[in-house]
């Protein structure tokens, strides 16, 4: 499959059921207090976790950003989200549904009829190809777990799009960071020792103090970037690439309720 694969937006109701079942899952795994959601839902109400704490505008624009694999400008989403008492979950399904894309599941011919499932695999080689994934021996038949760490990690947050039941059965695991942590820790604490040191004492603790601080910051974001990365990815009752494809090529959940 050589030609490039198409994408398409997102609709504002695959955009709100989409927030739905996040909900549901933090109320679930997070122990959030539960709430219904409606196209009229305030921000305010909608970005209360119940634990008495209220998300700020950029955390959550950042978290919903990651949720539909998206990169919409944060400056954008200010205008959106604030004031949180008087925008509404409309406004944030119509931002996210200009931004958020979803591939297309080609449908080549098999047998003289389209096949959909064969389709879903074709698409995910090319994707797991075009992400420097080696597919020369993939096939329908190939156990998941070969490429649990290699291959599907790379695609992961695409096929999720397609079909975001998944996400109810995959079990992704991120990197753990603890190198960048610790000298991200060292920097802040020498930091936070040789600035007032350089007030008092000279310039040359202050200007050491000042790039260690500096140094911090750089360490903290990189470990933030590395942090995000996937490393391994397990979907409940698929043993196959056959398997996944049968559930990516289900008629769309979310357009059929």
């Amino acid at each position: 499959m050589n030609q490039p694969l198409d994408d398409r937006n997102l609709t504002v109701a695959e955009v709100f059921e989409s927030l739905k079942l996040r909900q549901e899952m933090l109320v679930k795994y997070c122990e959030v207090e539960s709430i219904e959601l409606t196209l009229d839902t305030k921000v305010r109400d909608w970005q209360c976790y119940g634990d008495g704490m209220e998300r700020t505008w950029l955390h959550n624009a950042r978290l919903v950003n990651n949720w539909f694999d998206m990169d919409a400008p944060l400056a954008e989403w200010k205008v959106v989200l604030r004031p949180a008492k008087t925008r509404t979950l409309t406004d944030v399904c119509t931002f996210v549904a200009r931004h958020a894309k979803v591939m297309c599941i080609p449908e080549p011919n098999f047998l003289g009829r389209p096949c959909r499932t064969a389709g879903a695999f074709l698409m995910i080689r090319k994707l797991m190809s075009d992400a420097g994934v080696e597919t020369v021996n993939l096939r329908p038949s190939s156990p998941i777990w070969q490429y649990q760490s290699k291959g599907l990690p790379e695609i992961i947050s695409k096929i999720i799009q397609i079909n975001p039941e998944l996400r109810r059965d995959a079990k992704i695991w991120r990197r753990n960071d603890w190198l960048h942590l610790l000298a991200g820790l060292v920097l802040f604490v020498a930091s936070f020792v040789l600035l007032p040191l350089g007030v008092h004492l000279n310039l040359e603790l202050f200007g050491i103090g000042l790039l260690c601080f500096a140094s911090f910051i750089y360490v903290w974001h990189k470990s933030e970037e590395y942090a995000s990365t996937i490393c391994w990815v397990e979907i409940e009752n698929v043993r196959t690439f056959r398997d996944l494809c049968h559930l990516l090529a289900e008629p769309d959940q979310f357009a059929t309720r």
